[in-house]
């Protein structure tokens, strides 16, 4: 009920014209839950931003990985659950050791 709730207010949203998604695998389920919405809609109608780094994994020690190929891991799984060819933002944290 919660997800067609959602998947509703996503496809709504961007008919009445707000095209900036913003999302994380961060927030659970909702890259997957947005790129189902958008099935329909044609990629040039919005803009999607999303994040790298982050991870909502359970356990503390595998939830912060910045390196290399866990940024690229993160972007081809967000691409994948997201159903796009490409992402308009990538949002990474770096911090020089």
């Amino acid at each position: 009920m919660v997800i067609t709730q959602a998947k509703e207010t996503i496809q709504k949203a961007v008919k009445a014209g707000i095209n900036y998604i913003d999302t994380s695998p961060w927030y659970g389920d909702s890259e997957k839950i947005i790129g189902q919405s958008l099935v329909q809609v044609p990629r040039a109608a919005y803009y999607i931003a999303t994040k790298a780094g982050r991870n909502f994994t359970p356990g503390w020690k595998v939830r912060f990985n910045f390196s290399a190929n866990a940024v690229l891991k993160n972007v081809e799984n967000s691409l994948a659950l997201l159903g796009t060819g490409y992402i308009d933002i990538i949002q990474v944290i770096f911090k020089r050791q």
